[in-house]
């Protein structure tokens, strides 16, 4: 255990010895007698300044927060999830998917390309599309670029679905670390 000093329930510092107090003290007991005790902080704080610290556990950290009586690393602050959770959909959603075979780029930019070309497909079907996938050039008739279309929009659609999800749970508490917010993306 170590003592530390707290502000609206926050450790804020921890209390020790300074530095160049010696490690014992030398005082006279009840019969004159001089003897040796090991320094306390009793020895170098006023009492009113002592009976303000609490005790937290070694592992504490500056920062840490009382929750019904036990120090713990704060939650991340709502606004900081939920930027992380739309930071996470939007990694995930340009990552690329794998449809019709072909590793499809979906970055945002070949995400408008696909769904112009697919666009052109059901205009003009009979002719078909030289397409650059992330695996290399591929020659598609209409049904397969709409069917990797479909892949690309329902891939980005369910993220986002999942993002609004898990932004709802931050709301409500149920999703309060980075860690949840991995896992709900990854269920």
């Amino acid at each position: 255990m170590k003592l530390a000093r707290t502000v609206a329930d926050t450790i804020v510092e921890f209390i020790k010895l300074p530095e160049g107090v010696p490690e014992t003290v030398t005082e006279e007991n009840q019969d004159g007698e001089l003897i040796s005790r090991p320094t306390t902080l009793a020895d170098c704080f006023h009492p009113d300044f002592l009976a303000g610290l609490v005790e937290v556990a070694d592992n504490a950290e500056i920062g840490w927060v009382d929750i019904a009586g036990e120090f713990v690393r704060p939650r991340a602050p709502s606004l900081d999830l939920i930027a992380y959770a739309a930071e996470r959909r939007w990694q995930l959603e340009i990552g690329g998917i794998t449809a019709a075979g072909q590793t499809i780029d979906t970055s945002r930019a070949s995400q408008a390309m696909i769904a112009g070309a697919d666009a052109l497909a059901q205009v003009d079907p009979e002719e078909p599309v030289d397409f650059k996938a992330a695996s290399g050039w591929v020659t598609l008739d209409a049904a397969t670029l709409h069917a990797i279309a479909l892949a690309v929009g329902r891939h980005v659609r369910g993220l986002f679905r999942r993002e609004r999800e898990i932004a709802e749970a931050i709301a409500a508490g149920t999703i309060t670390s980075t860690a949840e917010i991995d896992a709900a993306f990854t269920a």
